[in-house]
Parts: structure tokens; C-alpha cells; sequence
């Protein structure tokens, strides 16, 4: 049975192997340029920038790049199942931010 990615008690659409590819790749690029994750949610703040702004500059700052088999496919085809909606989801998990 595949295990069940949750966050704040809901049940997570995306696959996990989705998950700890997105999750290896902000990790990546926080660690390449030596970002530190707690530093950059308080300057976020600070600058009056949404959490959410920091999720998603934090994604393509990664080259994240999402696709669907069909039509524009990638390494990362999780358009064929998910939305933008759910890769937020997962970027909240990732970066523990609401």
C-alpha cells in the first residue's frame, strides 16, 4: 500500500516520490547557495512578502519545472494528476509555512 503524504491532518494528492523530488530539489538549491530557510521566511516578512510569494520564488528558483505527459512532458509530469494547488500544498510541508 503507498503511503499517505498528510499536511495540517489533510490527506496530500501527490505521489510521494513527487514529493521528495520537489523536496530534494528546493533543498538543493538552499544548500547550493548556503540560504538558510528560517532567514529567509524572516526577511520575506520583513519586506512584507507573502509566505506564499517565498513558496513559489523558492520553486523556480529550483527550475522546478512541472509538465504533463502530453504536450509539454518533463522529468516531472505531475500536471497528468495534480494542480498548482496541490504542488502548494507540498510546498507548505516543504517549507512549513501556512
Amino acid at each position: 500500500m503507498e503511503k499517505q503524504l498528510t499536511q495540517g491532518g489533510q490527506v496530500m494528492k501527490m505521489k510521494e516520490e513527487d514529493f521528495e523530488y520537489l523536496k530534494n530539489k528546493i533543498e538543493e538549491f538552499l544548500q547550493k547557495h548556503e540560504f538558510d530557510l528560517e532567514k529567509l521566511k524572516e526577511d520575506y516578512r520583513e519586506a512584507g512578502f507573502s509566505m506564499k510569494r517565498l513558496r513559489w520564488d523558492l520553486f523556480h528558483y529550483a527550475r522546478v519545472r512541472p509538465g504533463h505527459s502530453i504536450g509539454t512532458p518533463t522529468e516531472w509530469n505531475v500536471y497528468d494528476y495534480i494542480n498548482n494547488n496541490h504542488i502548494d500544498t507540498a510546498l507548505r510541508k516543504i517549507t512549513n509555512t501556512k
